[in-house]
């Protein structure tokens, strides 16, 4: 879930790259001031959505407190890696639709290949070699 949110989000950093580019060659601020608002402002924000959610998923799901460590921690880097594939790949887009056409394959070989919907003894042998670069079946083997 938290994956899917970043497809949402590369559009708008499109948008935030095209006026960042206009303002800064109007000397209004530099690239570096635009980098650091952002990060400053974009990550904890995003965090805290983020922590917000997996706090509430792990309410409704009925699970013992004592796992509460485990999962929060393997979601948030999760978070965090799709968080900054997703801002790789806007970086390297030039619009709104390349930049969804490039990140889908990823996502979607990630979440086949998280151990839980196709698992290792079960892929074909042209298909294993994504499970030891896949974070999300990092977390799922650690959180099971």
């Amino acid at each position: 879930v938290l994956g899917l949110g970043g497809m949402q989000l590369m559009p708008i950093l499109i948008d935030e790259r095209h006026f960042m580019k206009h303002e800064a060659s109007e000397s209004l601020y530099t690239e570096g001031a635009a980098v650091l608002a952002s990060f400053c402002v974009d990550v904890p924000l995003a965090f805290m959505g983020a922590a917000f959610q997996v706090l509430l998923i792990f309410a409704i799901s009925g699970m013992d407190s004592v796992y509460l460590p485990c999962v929060f921690s393997w979601s948030m880097l999760l978070f965090f890696v799709f968080d900054s594939l997703f801002g790789l790949i806007a970086a390297v887009a030039q619009n709104a639709s390349q930049v969804q056409a490039l990140a889908s394959p990823f996502l979607a070989l990630f979440m086949l290949c998280n151990g839980f919907i196709i698992t290792k003894p079960a892929a074909p042998r042209f298909v294993r070699w994504v499970f030891p670069v896949c974070p999300n079946a990092y977390a799922m083997q650690a959180i099971v």
